[in-house]
């Protein structure tokens, strides 16, 4: 009964403990809402590209989307693929979007959301959980 009684005692202390999933020690949300979004654009017509100092496209338009809804201002980087994912590993960016899919090369530096078209793209985020990357996948869930 005193076993039992234990498995109880650690069941629930670990259930609590579980309860601010997702984790974020970076404060990713939070920064974003206080700061900026900073958004790592690769060029990739026509999901990602500048033009001019604008930033464009597909995935451009759903980070858009994604700010608005979360009033978040959007602050883009533009730069090449490993630049970008340089920044991603170095929490320096939040997010890198160009037109990746789900099997991208660098899906062994940088974590990938799920799939958000029948294609398979998706959008770079940094590796482990964070409550940006919650709120981001929930939004993309929902497009």
């Amino acid at each position: 009964m005193n076993s039992l009684l234990k498995v109880c005692c650690y069941s629930a202390f670990f259930s609590a403990v579980g309860c601010g999933i997702p984790k974020d020690s970076r404060d990713s949300l939070e920064i974003a809402r206080r700061l900026s979004l900073k958004v790592g654009v690769t060029d990739n017509p026509p999901y990602s590209y500048f033009d001019g100092e604008k930033a464009r496209g597909i995935e451009v338009d759903i980070v858009e989307a994604f700010a608005e809804k979360e009033n978040l201002e959007v602050e883009y980087v533009k730069g090449s693929e490993t630049y970008l994912v340089s920044k991603l590993e170095k929490a320096e960016i939040a997010i890198l979007v160009g037109g990746f899919k789900k099997n991208t090369i660098w899906k062994e530096k940088a974590g990938l959301t799920s799939p958000y078209d029948e294609d398979n793209h998706v959008i770079l985020i940094p590796k482990g959980e964070n409550s940006l990357v919650f709120t981001l996948e929930s939004f993309l869930n929902n497009l």
